[in-house]
């Protein structure tokens, strides 16, 4: 990311979650941004399911990755807390 005056930002962002959090924070002192999916595989509804055509990945061929706005919130409470203390 290119921030405003022309530096560049290092994002943080595979394996980041709730438990993840804190420790990235520790280990990378004055942190500003993160980045992160917050979600999960949760199973697809889709009925026509040929035989060698899925639509994800391996083991998640028919299922669609959900963002969850409550795992989203707790990295963000985690962090903000974080960087008050």
């Amino acid at each position: 990311m290119v921030t405003s005056n022309g530096t560049i930002s290092i994002m943080p962002g595979s394996g980041v979650s709730s438990l993840t959090a804190p420790e990235i924070a520790r280990e990378l002192p004055g942190l500003k941004n993160l980045h992160l999916s917050g979600g999960s595989w949760i199973p697809g509804v889709s009925k026509h399911r040929p035989i060698g055509f899925g639509m994800g990945i391996e083991g998640h061929e028919w299922d669609v990755w959900e963002t969850s706005a409550e795992a989203v919130k707790k990295v963000v409470d985690i962090t903000q807390k974080l960087v008050q203390d």
